[in-house]
């Protein structure tokens, strides 16, 4: 059975997931991984301390979804590679103990392009969150700033896109001095 959105086939069949890496423990976010790790036997994964949060919240919370089983444990750094395709785990703890965000470089007509997932991205409501927000921050820029330098190293070949390279670095050292924490 396709999945169908706005009239739209996109012609993926839930029996074909091969994973469901969740960004975070939240009710919001696991609300449908339990349905689809019962009924079509997909794995589920997610970060340890956030499995905790998981648990922790269905069991205070009785009108919650159920979560899932606890399936594969990710952690900071971990590769998981399906098919020809790789994800960078990041852990960026802010949003909740340990917010899996990740990068992938995908490619469209064979260019290669970095896809970042940046897991805790909620605005912050208080003076902890905007903290949280902050440190989530921190953690994941590096990341992705490595990974996007790596793909303009290997496109560059010759052509001139040195000068872009720096130049993008140059500015985008100091974007994770853009948030500031309210005092």
């Amino acid at each position: 059975m396709p999945i169908i959105t706005d009239d739209v086939d996109i012609n993926l069949k839930p029996e074909d997931i091969k994973l469901v890496i969740l960004t975070h423990g939240h009710a919001d976010h696991y609300g449908g991984a339990k349905y689809l790790q019962d009924t079509y036997h997909v794995p589920i994964a997610l970060s340890g301390p956030d499995w905790e949060l998981m648990a922790a919240t269905a069991a205070s919370r009785p009108n919650s979804p159920p979560p899932p089983t606890k399936d594969r444990v990710l952690t900071d750094g971990q590769k998981i590679t399906i098919g020809d395709t790789t994800v960078e785990v990041v852990l960026t703890p802010g949003h909740s103990p340990a917010t899996v965000s990740s990068i992938v470089t995908v490619k469209e007509k064979s260019l290669p392009h970095v896809m970042a997932l940046w897991g805790g991205t909620a605005y912050p409501a208080t003076d902890l969150a905007s903290e949280g927000l902050a440190i989530s921050v921190d953690e994941f820029l590096p990341h992705y700033l490595a990974a996007w330098d790596e793909v303009l190293r290997r496109f560059d070949r010759g052509r001139g896109f040195d000068r872009i390279r720096a130049d993008w670095l140059t500015h985008a050292k100091g974007l994770g001095e853009a948030i500031t924490v309210r005092g």
